[in-house]
């Protein structure tokens, strides 16, 4: 396999444990609770630069440029946005079976 496909498969991988990781922080820690339902734009910032830290990392030891860097930095947003947009997904199903449940007790 040729290294750059190498590079790109190890980026967009690492991008989705990335958002899955930063998903269970949001789910299961107090903190990640807390700061998504008051400060969602702190959590944005650090997402988005964990996103972009790992996209200059894999484009530099490339030393990938313009079409291919921005291919790449996409990629990983992209991968990186799966596991919360699943987290919020879930918890929007979980929350529409609560008021329907609650609608058909009353």
């Amino acid at each position: 396999m040729h290294f750059a496909a190498i590079l790109v498969a190890f980026s967009l991988l690492s991008a989705l444990l990335w958002g899955a990781l930063f998903a269970l922080f949001q789910e299961k820690t107090d903190l990640g609770r807390t700061l998504t339902g008051s400060a969602v734009w702190l959590l944005t910032i650090a997402g988005v630069a964990g996103d972009l830290a790992l996209a200059l990392l894999v484009v530099v030891a490339h030393e990938w440029s313009g079409l291919e860097a921005w291919l790449i930095t996409a990629g990983v947003v992209c991968a990186s946005g799966v596991g919360p947009a699943t987290r919020n997904v879930l918890r929007m199903a979980r929350n529409m079976q609560a008021l329907t449940k609650w609608l058909e007790g009353n």
